[in-house]
């Protein structure tokens, strides 16, 4: 019995040891990332390897979704309230202003915890609206919110994220995404319902890359609220780099499952 207990303390140690070694590897490799005097060539590099040990480091979870996310602070993380999903990511410059990205995603179905990774085929995307994608066609996000949606027996997940994917515009993106068999995060519902249009599968904000707009998700509301935005002048219609808040404000009220366009809202508690 002292020796099992003895084999048992000397393995946790190891385990601690372990992992606080992998942390400070990749929490390096993080801070790499960020200096502004690495080519984007070695970044790009440091991000594969920052995934494939954090793929692994996540993978040995087995019972528990989202843990790490403390042991990281360029880690971002977002969780479903239903407690089977949760999405990782993270972004970095490059030397002409644009991002690139990471995400990994853990799913829990039947007390069995499925790890997966977001991939990009040909590097990061505008992406159309009017498209599923795929787990391995991405376009790369930070997201920062999570929404579960669940009506009869439809359910899928609402994310919200942040795109710097051209130099001189940024967007900012409300996904519908669904898991398959495998725990994978794939994207395509048309959830998002405009009066006199097709519904669509995601909704774009995309607005100068100086400016910052504001999308919050209200639980209270179970809507979406956003900044409406609007060009400086008719003259740059569809030229989004001279898109900007006109201070009013939009939201997309969530009704029997689907998402509904609201124009003009009273947004007096908007964050």
């Amino acid at each position: 019995m002292i020796k099992r207990l003895i084999c048992f303390f000397v393995y946790v140690s190891l385990y601690v040891f372990s992992f606080a070694l992998d942390r400070a590897a990749i929490q390096k490799q993080f801070e790499i990332l960020k200096d502004e005097n690495v080519s984007d060539e070695v970044k790009l590099k440091v991000n594969s390897q920052i995934e494939d040990s954090l793929y692994a480091l996540i993978s040995k979870e087995t019972k528990v979704i989202g843990r790490i996310y403390s042991e990281f602070p360029n880690l971002g993380r977002v969780m479903s309230d239903d407690g089977k999903l949760c999405v990782y990511s993270w972004g970095f410059a490059l030397s002409d202003k644009t991002y690139y990205y990471g995400s990994i995603v853990q799913s829990k179905k039947r007390k069995q915890v499925k790890t997966s990774l977001l991939k990009m085929k040909n590097g990061p995307y505008i992406p159309r609206d009017d498209v599923r994608i795929t787990h391995d066609n991405w376009y790369g996000s930070l997201y920062y919110s999570l929404v579960h949606v669940k009506f009869k027996r439809d359910e899928y997940y609402t994310l919200i994220g942040w795109s710097a994917n051209a130099k001189d515009s940024h967007f900012k993106v409300l996904d519908a995404a669904r898991l398959d068999s495998k725990g994978r995060l794939n994207f395509g519902k048309m959830a998002f319902k405009q009066k006199g249009k097709p519904a669509r599968y995601r909704y774009l904000l995309q607005y100068d890359a100086n400016g910052k707009i504001a999308v919050n998700y209200d639980a209270s509301q179970k809507s979406i609220v956003f900044d409406h935005l609007a060009p400086e002048s008719v003259m740059f219609t569809d030229l989004y780099s001279y898109y900007g808040p006109d201070f009013t404000y939009d939201a997309f009220q969530l009704v029997d499952g689907k998402w509904f366009l609201r124009e003009n809202v009273d947004a007096k508690n908007k964050e």
